[in-house]
């Protein structure tokens, strides 16, 4: 699994409100996992090469097709990505 390529939004966590400094660790997601939230909300587009990425790690888990999502909308397909990656660590036994 990679990272997004550019260019990334600008997209502050959605998952975590994280308050002052010292109210916690802030957003655990990682820059990719944070646009695809983005996303998902309709707050923020893929570009062409970023979709082609999606598409990519949607291949990498067992049960999930590229061409099953190939017509996608970008909320679609950013739902997918987080999706298999969910499943991928299921599989992988790491949640």
């Amino acid at each position: 699994m990679s990272e997004m390529p550019d260019p990334i939004p600008d997209t502050p966590c959605l998952c975590w409100d994280a308050g002052p400094p010292d109210d916690g660790p802030g957003c655990m997601c990682g820059t990719s996992e944070r646009v695809l939230r983005h996303v998902m909300r309709g707050k923020a587009s893929l570009t062409a090469e970023q979709k082609e990425w999606a598409l990519r790690e949607i291949a990498v888990t067992e049960g999930y097709q590229r061409e099953d999502y190939a017509d996608a909308t970008d909320a679609e397909l950013a739902n997918g990505v987080l999706g298999s990656w969910v499943d991928y660590c299921r599989d992988k036994g790491l949640i």
